[in-house]
């Protein structure tokens, strides 16, 4: 999802960011491959910064 999120937020916004905040809610999943847990919650948090 890293790779792809700004992408998808410049082409579809409007169902990306209904898609985290379902997975905010736990009605959906996020399928984290190689993403550490900090940085799922980071992206889930709005954070940019990195840490």
């Amino acid at each position: 999802m890293q790779t792809y999120k700004d992408i998808f937020l410049n082409h579809d916004e409007e169902r990306f960011q209904q898609y985290l905040e379902d997975a905010r809610a736990g009605r959906t999943k996020i399928a984290a491959g190689a993403l550490l847990p900090h940085e799922i919650i980071r992206d889930l948090e709005g954070r940019r910064d990195g840490g």
